[in-house]
């Protein structure tokens, strides 16, 4: 039941207003501290994946083998043409007559390097100095890294990183960092035009207290400002009312017979000077 007392109404009323502010000025102070938090581990995180990036797309690793210089006579068949002309002693276009040795097939029997996608998934991932020293393992909010083939194959991972670590999901085609949050790891991710996929991840447990630590914090300084305001709300109101109470009070004795009341008027204003004239019209 709404309570029939002035003092109480006013109570309610600025009690309301006080949590409707406070409540609004606390979850947008912590949304922008939050965010701002998580922008500079974004930062961070992207960072790395760009430097990972660096080292994972080059060089490429569709090169001649080793040892072996480009565009050799016999890999253009029916013709003796390198990339620096005809052997000497031989015209142009002349047909091969020395072709290349025969070479025995791969454990797969399509070839001796077997499918592409063999290839990729087991091509090795060598990472700058300049890389790894973005990557301290033994800090207690380290980064990791973790690297996939685009057959989901793992290349590469530094020995910090969890052991039951899913790769992420391609969203769309492209090549832009994506963000995301798995229990209290922050992580961030990229896939290469070939399909690889580098993520790199740091631990936010301690990021987590401390945003829970600041929004306990608002909470408290909420609330004390609430009691701060409602206290002296209560007291503005009492002190307000003191008058109407006592000139109340006297005008109820004088009503019941005491002429001898007078109601005191040396501390009414505005309004309370209305609640004196009536009672001089009627001659109390």
């Amino acid at each position: 039941m709404f309570p029939k007392s002035i003092r109480w109404r006013l109570q309610l009323w600025q009690a309301f207003l006080l949590v409707c502010i406070l409540s609004g000025f606390g979850v947008t102070a912590y949304q922008l501290h939050r965010t701002n938090v998580f922008s500079q581990i974004d930062e961070e995180l992207g960072r790395r994946v760009a430097a990972l990036s660096g080292d994972v797309r080059g060089p490429p690793p569709f090169g001649p083998p080793r040892g072996r210089p480009p565009f050799e006579p016999w890999m253009d068949p029916g013709t003796n043409r390198g990339s620096f002309g005809p052997p000497p002693g031989r015209p142009p276009f002349e047909p091969d007559r020395d072709p290349p040795p025969m070479r025995r097939p791969g454990p797969d029997s399509r070839g001796p390097r077997g499918r592409m996608e063999d290839f990729l998934d087991s091509r090795e991932i060598r990472i700058s100095p300049l890389t790894a020293s973005l990557f301290d393992e033994t800090g207690t909010n380290s980064f990791f890294f973790a690297i996939w083939s685009r057959g989901g194959a793992p290349l590469k991972r530094s020995t910090n990183a969890p052991p039951e670590l899913p790769r992420p999901e391609r969203p769309s085609p492209g090549t832009s960092v994506q963000t995301r949050t798995q229990g209290a790891e922050r992580q961030a991710f990229v896939f290469t035009e070939i399909g690889e996929c580098i993520l790199v991840g740091r631990s936010i447990a301690a990021d987590l207290g401390a945003l829970q630590r600041f929004a306990w914090l608002l909470v408290a300084a909420g609330g004390a400002v609430m009691a701060l305001g409602l206290g002296g709300g209560w007291l503005l109101a009492s002190r307000a009312l003191r008058p109407v109470e006592d000139n109340g009070a006297t005008a109820s004795r004088i009503s019941h017979g005491n002429l001898t009341e007078r109601i005191n008027i040396a501390e009414t204003d505005s309004e309370l000077e209305h609640f004196h004239e009536s009672y001089s019209v009627t001659g109390v």
